[in-house]
């Protein structure tokens, strides 16, 4: 998917597929690993449903705005 999306246009040449692989795994895990202690430490559910979605989102967004080729 990577390689084709590079051949299209739409992610920028140059890609690591592991570096991409380990941005997504690194953001997940991070955020899995420390949700209870961030929770208390920012005083917000991160493990509630809403929260969970949210951050998947970002996940979504931050690792198209490193792939995605600038117009």
């Amino acid at each position: 998917m990577l390689q084709r999306g590079i051949g299209e246009g739409v992610f920028r040449p140059g890609l690591d597929p592991v570096d991409v692989y380990v941005t997504i795994a690194s953001l997940g895990s991070f955020y899995l690993s420390n949700r209870y202690t961030l929770s208390t430490i920012f005083q917000r559910d991160l493990v509630a449903p809403g929260e969970l979605e949210r951050w998947g989102q970002h996940i979504v967004d931050t690792v198209l705005a490193t792939v995605r080729a600038v117009p």
